[in-house]
């Protein structure tokens, strides 16, 4: 009996090995990644109220994709970085929950598609044109055709690596619906990770208070560029094209739908101007 019990606590230790392994990524060779889970997203479409908010749902840090495995390296400072755990909730665990990227594609092409799971947050790419070009022309309103095109070159980048992931390891989440239903969103979330939602009414109780934390501590993460874009002028707005004249938001369209025809009809033909959905 003794031995029985030995056997089934030796058996449960190598289970719970075997899953920590698999949730660390291979840095060294991305091709014999495991079990990750790795969170692609567009600039300015939520990604640090979307990373904070299942940090704190599951007591889990945050890392980066480009720090690599130096995170868990003896006495590493990233785990004192402010994106590594925005909230300065307890972690009950200090496995990072997933891997954040903005543009490391390369790196993610290598990952197998069939064995790692890929979360893509991304936005209207028309509401992101308009707000990247007032940030950098105040005084302008109306971005010119050079500017649409090369936006819209690095906007759908990461939507074609999303689409070529395998079908059942990947999952769009668009801010839109993330802002409208944010409860139903992060559950969709952890359930496609298989993670359960332990403090989610916690968080569902004090989000607005974990929203300013997570703002206060972005803004020390780029105190030196006056905050972050993320963080300069609040409240956020959602739409940044509504006063934009509808021949432009068409010409967007036009454009997306023309150069990327499968991208449009299959996930951006849900953002296609129309004036009354601003009403």
């Amino acid at each position: 009996f003794r031995s029985s019990v030995v056997k089934k606590i030796f058996l449960f230790f190598c289970i719970q090995y075997a899953l920590f392994a698999s949730e660390i990524p291979n840095f060294h060779d991305l091709s014999q990644c495991r079990g990750a889970v790795f969170l692609l997203t567009t600039p300015r479409s939520g990604s640090n109220l979307f990373s904070s908010g299942l940090s704190a749902i599951t007591r889990r840090p945050i890392s980066w994709l480009w720090w690599g495995d130096s995170v868990f390296a003896p006495g590493s400072d990233k785990k004192r970085h402010p994106s590594y755990n925005r909230l300065q909730l307890p972690m009950v665990s200090d496995r990072p929950l997933l891997y954040r990227s903005h543009y490391e594609l390369k790196e993610l092409s290598q990952i197998p598609s069939d064995s790692n799971q890929l979360i893509f947050l991304t936005r209207n790419p028309k509401e992101l044109i308009f707000r990247a070009y007032r940030l950098a022309n105040p005084r302008k309103n109306e971005p010119d055709f050079g500017f649409i095109e090369n936006f819209l070159r690095g906007y759908l980048a990461p939507l074609k690596l999303f689409d070529s992931w395998d079908p059942d390891h990947r999952m769009l989440v668009y801010y839109e619906d993330l802002i409208a239903n944010e409860n139903e969103i992060f559950l969709d979330v952890l359930r496609f990770m298989g993670v359960y939602p332990a403090y989610l009414d916690d968080f569902m109780a004090n989000k607005e208070e974990y929203k300013k934390r997570a703002l206060e501590s972005y803004k020390r993460q780029h105190k030196r560029n006056n905050g972050g874009n993320s963080s300069v002028g609040a409240p956020k707005a959602i739409f940044y094209s509504l006063d934009a004249r509808p021949e432009i938001l068409s010409l967007i369209d036009e454009y997306i739908a023309k150069t990327e025809p499968y991208l449009w009809e299959r996930y951006l033909k849900r953002f296609e101007s129309r004036r009354e959905i601003y009403d």
